[in-house]
């Protein structure tokens, strides 16, 4: 059995010059994960929001590029790839530039998907939120975890919400299951992710019976300002419902 250590670090008081407060839960059959608090709305049953950071990055990344504001009660956290890559940073799964585009090891994406689907319940435990309305937002990398997440496992949480990531077209599609909500956000000047990519992902979100919610925004391989009013705006629905 491994045990996993959660470590649960309050943003708000890093950036206040308060002392951070860590809080470290033993997650038995899981690898070790970090999640830092980003913002807490106080109330009762609180949903769980998860943001998801790119390659190369770490969990503080997902608190300047996606922050969120809600009048509901919730808990959003980020959390820390477990993969550390030897130039810094971290990925939820390796892959290779090659001519042809990035080739990403056969099953690689389905096993962090698993991961995550394990790690997002005790995460909601140690927090104290609502283990079964959780909603995860992810950027690149993070976007595509998150998207794969709602094709394998929409079981596992109440929406996604994915910004400049793409699903690997080799993913297999399942049979139309659940009418999970997905925002699906792309930048028309992403170098990374092109217009097919991401047609290509909505329809295979789609022919999984997914409720695909397009965004296009026009900037590159970023979340800008039109992309954060629209998070902000889908996670209130989310949690008006």
């Amino acid at each position: 059995m491994r045990v996993v250590t959660l470590a649960v670090t309050s943003l708000l008081a890093a950036l206040s010059g308060a002392a951070s407060r860590a809080e470290t839960v033993a997650i038995p059959d899981a690898r070790e994960a970090v999640v830092q608090v980003i913002s807490r709305g106080e109330g009762a049953d609180p949903a769980l929001i998860v943001g998801l950071h790119g390659y190369g990055a770490s969990e503080p990344q997902i608190a300047t590029l996606l922050p969120v504001e809600l009048d509901f009660p919730h808990v959003y956290v980020a959390v820390r790839a477990p993969l550390a890559l030897e130039d810094g940073g971290y990925a939820w799964f390796r892959f290779a530039a090659e001519a042809g585009g990035i080739v990403i090891a056969p099953g690689a994406v389905e096993r962090a998907v698993d991961d995550l689907a394990t790690l997002l319940p005790r995460i909601a435990e140690a927090t104290g939120a609502a283990s079964d309305d959780i909603h995860v937002v992810g950027y690149s990398q993070g976007g595509t975890l998150a998207l794969a997440l709602a094709l394998d496992r929409p079981e596992a949480v109440a929406s996604v919400a994915a910004f400049a990531g793409a699903l690997p077209s080799d993913l297999a599609t399942p049979q139309a299951t659940a009418p999970l909500p997905v925002l699906a956000a792309h930048g028309r000047l992403d170098p990374l992710i092109s217009e097919q990519d991401i047609a290509l992902t909505r329809a295979m979100l789609a022919a999984a019976g997914r409720r695909v919610t397009p965004f296009d925004e026009g900037v590159p391989h970023v979340v800008g300002n039109a992309g954060r009013l629209r998070l902000q705006i889908w996670l209130a629905d989310r949690l008006a419902d």
